[in-house]
């Protein structure tokens, strides 16, 4: 019996081979419209078709357009104030630092970052700065006469993405929208699939479970096989051969239709009434 041992991962993949497989990643290169690749180049249009659909102006002059808009893609609502020690106006995203009020608003709040850093010091001392900073919510107005300098540094504006629900938060768009992207990146592999292998999903037949691995390690049931484009998966049995789907070959347009109706969908959350 050979001694165990533990494989060197990172001289493994510096050499170009796959840790998962053992084989070489050019060999693994057939999965090309994975539903993993496909989902990030559908976040990427979702994020961008958020970050454009408005043209913001009067902004502060720290901020564009398209970085408020994905602020608010990221974290669904933002908090608008002045900022006496730095002059100047900002959006953040925010915490309840008080109560609510009647209609279940948030009376007082403070900022917080918007992202992490790699700097775990100076990203503590920004939320340390933030959390030190109260502001009173503004939801009426006031006239000219009754405004005071203190108002300026201590009230601050909500801004929300979309109505808000039940909740004084919302659900940030890029939570709301990744089920419809999981959905519609299965379409393309699917696709891939039906073109690949018109006959349907066969399973090959092997000696033990051992085996399992030498047909294809990573495709372990029809569903998966089918959303990594793998015509053949294991089974352990007698039998030589074994259909797993009738062996119809669909049209492509039917799988491109169906995108098309999920990605209306999507779409649809961006409309406004």
């Amino acid at each position: 019996m050979g001694k165990p041992f533990l494989p060197d991962i990172n001289t493994m993949i510096q050499m170009g081979i796959n840790p998962k497989t053992g084989l070489p990643y050019k060999l693994g290169s057939l999965r090309c419209t994975s539903k993993e690749d496909i989902k990030k180049a559908l976040r990427i249009i979702d994020e961008q078709d958020a970050c454009n659909r408005y043209v913001w102006r009067n902004l502060p002059n720290n901020i564009t357009s398209q970085e408020l808009e994905r602020m608010i893609y990221y974290k669904g609502q933002l908090a608008f104030f002045y900022l006496k020690d730095l002059d100047e106006f900002y959006f953040m995203p925010y915490c309840l630092d008080g109560g609510i009020d009647f209609y279940g608003r948030y009376n007082k709040i403070h900022p917080i970052p918007f992202n992490g850093g790699t700097d775990e010091k100076a990203q503590k001392a920004q939320a340390d700065y933030l959390a030190n900073i109260k502001l009173n919510c503004v939801y009426g107005f006031k006239l000219p006469e009754d405004l005071t300098e203190e108002d300026l540094y201590t009230s601050a504006v909500l801004l929300h993405d979309y109505t808000k629900q039940l909740s004084a938060q919302v659900l940030p768009r890029v939570t709301i929208n990744d089920g419809i992207l999981d959905i519609e990146a299965e379409c393309i592999p699917y696709l891939r699939t039906a073109l690949l292998m018109g006959s349907g999903v066969k399973g090959v037949r092997v000696a033990d479970g051992d085996q399992e691995a030498s047909v294809h390690e990573g495709a372990r049931n029809m569903t998966a096989a089918a959303l990594s484009a793998e015509p053949y998966i294991p089974i352990v049995g007698a039998i030589e051969f074994q259909e797993l789907t009738d062996g119809t070959v669909r049209n492509a347009q039917d799988y491109l239709l169906s995108m098309q109706g999920i990605e209306n969908l999507r779409l649809s959350t961006y409309r406004y009434w």
